[in-house]
């Protein structure tokens, strides 16, 4: 009886690790960021440098931390906007309380005001918006396309 509890226990964990959603392969990270030309030296010399082409058809260049501070994991409920002109929505996130505390300390530094924060979304820097107030319990996230609001949705109810 014990033999067959335990070949039960292994069958159920190997179909649980093949089993594979579609929350598992969403990714969404906000990270710290700069323009170029605001760049002062070595505090930022170990981040990626971003070139993201504006509609206007000029290129801005950025600089974007190596670790995120933000990730889906961080929302615990979001409400997005109709669909705006350029095809996209803008997405009011909730967050879980260590993301509250994080970014509510991140945003009480001055100098982390008025700076953009980068919305990568897979591999497409989505947005490069700068954080205006200190953050509460919401975010709001610009320049997700329908699909991505639709994947963000099926991440948080399915995780």
């Amino acid at each position: 009886m014990k033999c067959f509890k335990f070949l039960f226990l292994i069958l159920a964990i190997f179909s649980s690790c093949n089993e594979k959603t579609t929350s598992d392969s969403f990714s969404l990270q906000i990270h710290e960021a700069r323009l170029l030309s605001d760049f002062d030296g070595k505090v930022f010399s170990e981040w990626d440098t971003i070139r993201v082409q504006r509609t206007d058809n000029k290129t801005d260049i950025y600089i974007v931390s190596d670790s995120p501070l933000l990730t889906e994991w961080n929302f615990l409920a979001f409400n997005a906007s109709s669909k705006q002109e350029d095809n996209t929505k803008i997405v009011t996130v909730r967050l879980n309380a260590f993301a509250e505390k994080k970014m509510q300390a991140f945003s009480k530094k001055e100098n982390n005001l008025k700076v953009p924060l980068g919305l990568r979304i897979g591999n497409r820097w989505a947005n490069f918006s700068p954080l205006l107030n200190p953050v509460t319990d919401r975010m709001t996230l610009r320049g997700l396309k329908i699909k991505e609001v639709e994947e963000l949705d099926d991440h948080i109810k399915n995780r």
